[in-house]
């Protein structure tokens, strides 16, 4: 299975980190931008409760696709499925603590914990397991995105697509990529967070008005204009 995970996540690898990750990034983008008449865009993005998301059914497949042991699939989808759970709020004791009881939805244990309503969960992974990080890995281990002009860097559920461009031909196939990636968000039921989601478009030979109107005809066609800001040398184009 090994050697059918994406190159270019850096997260839950030996020897691999977030900072190599960056640095694979930065390099890869100055080494473009060595060339006359090129430029780079990126799109930074980040998920809306990413690991809460996951389908236990469709990590399933997609497990079993890597060749994953079809035993530790099951024990896996066991393991996400129908899961308990309570919040609790501890409060100082008053008086005599006698048996359990419970009024309208919560209920007193005997340690004084009071607890809600059990509630079973299907979706997701839980919140503070170790293994819920690398479930989501493989999770989205299928959508990859390693081209001469396009490239998907992962680590953990952030995501930045980076294009190496120098024409609007490139740029199309740029955008194009981009409402493919939202289509699989969808299919798989993971929502962007809007908030944190930004264009980044290093281009000394473009004003930031240019760039705005480059970038108004492509972003009406797409969802892609929920993004809140375009970065441009430094300078937030709100």
């Amino acid at each position: 299975m090994v050697d059918r995970l994406d190159p270019l996540q850096f997260a839950y690898k030996p020897c691999r980190g977030v900072s190599d990750a960056t640095l694979a990034l930065s390099n890869a983008i100055l080494q473009h931008l060595d060339t006359s008449g090129t430029y780079v865009r990126v799109l930074f993005m980040d998920f809306s409760s990413a690991f809460n998301t996951v389908q236990p059914h469709l990590l399933e497949k997609r497990l079993l696709d890597l060749d994953v042991n079809t035993g530790l699939v099951l024990w896996i989808r066991s393991f996400l499925k129908d899961r308990p759970q309570r919040v609790g709020l501890r409060v100082p004791p008053t008086g005599t603590v006698g048996s359990s009881s419970s009024s309208e939805g919560v209920n007193l244990s005997v340690d004084g914990m009071i607890l809600s309503d059990e509630q079973i969960l299907n979706t997701g992974t839980p919140k503070g397991c170790v293994l819920s990080p690398i479930l989501f890995s493989l999770y989205t281990n299928e959508i990859t995105i390693n081209s001469a002009i396009l490239k998907l860097v992962k680590y953990a559920d952030d995501m930045a697509l980076v294009g190496y461009l120098k024409d609007e031909q490139s740029l199309s196939q740029y955008l194009a990529c981009v409402g493919k990636l939202e289509e699989w968000f969808d299919r798989s039921f993971l929502e962007l967070n809007v908030e944190k989601k930004r264009w980044r478009w290093p281009l000394e030979e473009h004003t930031k008005e240019e760039m705005v109107q480059l970038l108004s005809p492509h972003q009406s066609k797409s969802r892609d204009n929920r993004c809140r800001g375009l970065l441009c040398l430094g300078t937030l184009v709100q």
